[in-house]
């Protein structure tokens, strides 16, 4: 008879990919020193806070759990970063995760996303976000890296001294695609007219 997929059978309880976070600690929470996140900054050491090591600078402090990133937060020259390598798989798009800006002193400082050196997203200091409580959902494109290697993901920061900057960062999310195993029939399909007689004998 006639090849019918019937509506009940197209879900699945199963995918391939897609359900976990491929960023490792995105939420900061293994603290510093950090196993998965290498960690930079001209006066602090490193940029991740709990809110009794640093307090929260007028902001939020964590999004969740007891860790975030915070850069800046020094009225004088500060660099921070934090890095990890992973392998983005093809068909990834963007790397996800939240952000806070509510001191910004200068226009020149600034926070920005590399993937392997190279710049993917950026922030300065005269951004509308600026001086807003709370965080925002941030994506950055990736889909230029997503080859199925390693690349290196790195948050980094620069703030000249002109007074506090606070950027915040809590919550970093790279997810692989889900992915379909495609038909399943093999070869074409033969429709059997039932009501003929040839029908019938091939029956």
């Amino acid at each position: 008879g006639d090849a019918v997929d019937l509506p009940g059978n197209s879900t699945s309880t199963v995918t391939n990919g897609g359900a976990a976070n491929l960023v490792q600690d995105g939420s900061f929470e293994l603290g510093s020193p950090n196993g998965t996140w290498a960690e930079a900054s001209t006066n602090f050491g490193t940029p991740l806070c709990t809110v009794g090591l640093c307090g929260t600078g007028t902001g939020t402090g964590p999004r969740t759990g007891d860790w975030w990133a915070w850069f800046g937060g020094i009225a004088a020259f500060e660099e921070g970063s934090v890095s990890q390598s992973l392998v983005i798989p093809a068909g990834a798009t963007t790397l996800d995760f939240w952000f806070e800006a509510i001191v910004c002193a200068s226009p020149a400082d600034f926070l920005e996303v590399l993937v392997d050196g190279n710049q993917v997203w950026v922030i300065d200091g005269s951004s509308p976000l600026c001086g807003v409580l709370g965080y925002s959902a941030q994506s950055a494109d990736i889909s230029a890296y997503a080859d199925g290697a390693s690349h290196t993901i790195e948050f980094h920061s620069i703030s000249t001294g002109a007074g506090n900057t606070n950027f915040f960062v809590d919550d970093v999310e790279l997810f692989s695609p889900p992915t379909c195993p495609g038909d399943t029939l093999a070869g074409s399909v033969l429709e059997i007219p039932t009501l003929h007689p040839v029908g019938l004998g091939l029956l």
